[in-house]
């Protein structure tokens, strides 16, 4: 919906004229322009700090060529360009429907056939965009923008060409690109994508439109992209007629996905006209679409509010089914469901007998050679006996000190987290406790070690093994494990790790770090 512009917004972009604010994207802010002869485009602006990436504005020219060729009847067509600005930015054709995620907020879910007919109308334009080497990367429901002879797919901002081999910056910065409940678990990942990246999201974006509701829920980012990676797709409330297609786009591994063309077939060939309804009528594009008003909804459903209901419908007016009314929220979010692979493993400390082998090899050598060069030094001035003894004081400042440091890395302890428990083992101790008997646990990062602090209920099994109980706690309920890294970097990829685990495994008891 557009909103007036803020103070600092530009009056201009190229030879557009900016009128209002469209929203934001994944890469820069969406304004609402005119040409000189009063056409409406939708100008999006790149954010300063992508542009400074010095590759980007190679990448984007490229991009924007391929939009431009992309064109089609399921397109915004993209107008004029300009990758060279100091903000670099994209013109496409204003198309005057509403989004998608708009349309469902107030009319409701759709039914099969109009899930069917939206289906079908967004594989046709995925497939023209796969054709000529081009992954949309960021297709969900706001992008998604509904006309009265179909849909519109929008927003090239985070498209990425197939044939570019070398990795984007938005991905090598470690930022993940997308939206995290319609991304593919391989954008999810930071993995190569292509266009059964797509699929995943066209298949997300139908459960919407057929729900309600995003596939894996809602929630914080890091919980939801765990849901992606190792989660099942909720599907329930997807009419039966469905489930097997968009399960089959739902695929994990990219290479169990169909094509966005069999996914158009799929979706067309068994489509049938409801029971008592007129045959639908077929567009240009070969798609059947239906053009009058759906049955009345049943005297128990309420319906939201239909603007269009003052009079009869338009040729060719997109017209949405009665709204099926999902059940409601439960009082308590249920347990997000992991599958058995979802098993994490977190050693004490990174690296292991390699490292702590590594590590001795590399002090042992220094060691000796500051001893020779110690004894060498001062028999050259007869003070042997002198030597001998600075070169133990150096094995004992220089080396000791690091064989201790590295012990634990021979020790046998790891943190083991899924769905249904939560294992610490250190050395010869270890420890297994159950979701049901968690309280709260909790992580936080003192420098390179983060701490896992596990308070039990009052009413817990078992009590928490000296070893791994928190130092300074009053009883035997809580339990404190450090995972030690050895740099920042490291240690700020275990705990993103971490925390997303816990989020998952942990439901209502994990307690995320308060960011200022």
């Amino acid at each position: 919906m557009a909103e007036a512009l803020q103070p600092g917004d530009p009056a201009a972009i190229g030879p557009f004229r900016l009128t209002a604010r469209l929203g934001a994207g994944g890469m820069g802010q969406v304004f609402l322009g005119e040409s000189a002869s009063g056409r409406r485009v939708a100008v999006k602006q790149v954010r300063p700090e992508i542009a400074r990436d010095p590759g980007f504005r190679k990448r984007f020219r490229r991009e924007v060529d391929l939009a431009m060729k992309a064109g089609g009847f399921w397109t915004a067509p993209v107008v004029a360009a300009d990758p060279d600005a100091e903000s670099p930015w994209v013109a496409s054709q204003y198309v005057p429907g509403p989004a998608l995620d708009e349309h469902i907020a107030a009319q409701g879910p759709m039914d099969e056939a109009a899930v069917r007919r939206l289906g079908a109308g967004l594989a046709e334009a995925l497939d023209s965009f796969h054709r000529i080497g081009l992954v949309h990367r960021d297709l969900k429901p706001s992008n998604i923008l509904l006309l009265d002879d179909g849909p519109r797919v929008i927003d090239f901002g985070i498209s990425k060409a197939m044939e570019d081999g070398g990795g984007s910056a938005l991905t090598s910065t470690g930022m993940v690109v997308g939206t995290p409940g319609f991304m593919s678990p391989e954008q999810a990942l930071g993995a190569a994508v292509g266009p059964a990246s797509d699929i995943f999201s066209l298949a997300s974006v139908l459960v919407f439109a057929a729900t309600g509701e995003p596939p894996f829920g809602h929630g914080a980012s890091h919980a939801l992209l765990f849901r992606v990676v190792h989660a099942p797709p909720r599907l329930d409330g997807v009419p039966p007629g469905l489930v097997t297609t968009l399960d089959k786009c739902l695929s994990k591994a990219s290479e169990g996905r169909p094509s966005a063309h069999e996914v158009g077939a799929m979706l067309t060939e068994t489509a049938a006209p409801a029971a008592g309804r007129p045959a639908a009528e077929v567009d240009a594009g070969g798609i059947p679409f239906d053009v009058r008003a759906p049955s009345p909804a049943p005297e128990s459903a309420p319906t939201a509010p239909n603007p269009r209901a003052a009079g009869a419908p338009a040729q060719g007016t997109y017209i949405a089914p009665a709204r099926r009314v999902p059940p409601p929220p439960p009082a308590v979010a249920p347990r997000i469901p992991v599958t058995p692979s979802a098993v994490h493993e977190f050693a004490v400390q990174d690296g292991g007998p390699a490292v702590f082998r590594r590590r001795i090899r590399k002090s042992a050598l220094w060691t000796a050679l500051i001893t020779a060069v110690l004894c060498t030094s001062t028999a050259l001035i007869g003070q042997l006996l002198a030597g001998v003894f600075l070169s133990v004081i150096a094995i004992l400042v220089g080396f000791l000190p690091r064989l201790v440091g590295a012990l634990p890395l021979l020790v046998r302890s790891s943190l083991r987290i899924d769905a249904r428990v939560l294992q610490m083992r250190l050395g010869g101790t270890a420890f297994t406790v159950t979701w049901q008997d968690v309280a709260l646990v909790s992580v936080s990062r003192t420098g390179n070690t983060l701490r896992l602090v596990v308070v039990l209920h009052s009413d817990a099994k078992r009590p928490v093994p000296a070893p791994l109980r928190r130092p300074g706690a009053d009883d035997d309920r809580e339990a404190e494990f450090l995972l030690i890294s050895w740099n920042d970097q490291a240690v700020t990829s275990r705990a993103a790790r971490l925390h997303a685990t816990l989020a998952a495994a942990a439901g209502p008891a994990y307690r995320p770090p308060v960011r200022g």
